[in-house]
């Protein structure tokens, strides 16, 4: 099982997130915790973002770092699908 810890910004950015929001993106996160490579909805990100993942729930977008040897997810950042991209993790 891996841990889901979360970046300062991705916490208040979800803290801010509406509730059928915040419950789809949760249920997107929680599924990263058995095994990330095995979530659905997961994709790497190229060029700047090279070596992150991306994880879609609902309406919104996550980017998230793996820790493979730590068994650690950290939420770099979340919102709406493209926004998400302007500001990079």
């Amino acid at each position: 099982m891996y841990d889901v810890l979360f970046h300062v910004r991705a916490q208040k950015a979800y803290d801010r997130l509406p509730p059928k929001v915040r419950r789809q993106i949760t249920r997107a996160i929680e599924s990263l915790r058995a095994d990330p490579a095995l979530a659905r909805n997961v994709a790497p990100l190229p060029g700047a973002f090279e070596g992150l993942l991306r994880l879609r729930g609902g309406a919104g977008s996550v980017v998230v770092s793996v820790d493979r040897k730590e068994r650690v997810v950290l939420v770099l950042a979340l919102g709406p699908r493209g926004d998400i991209y302007k500001k990079g993790p």
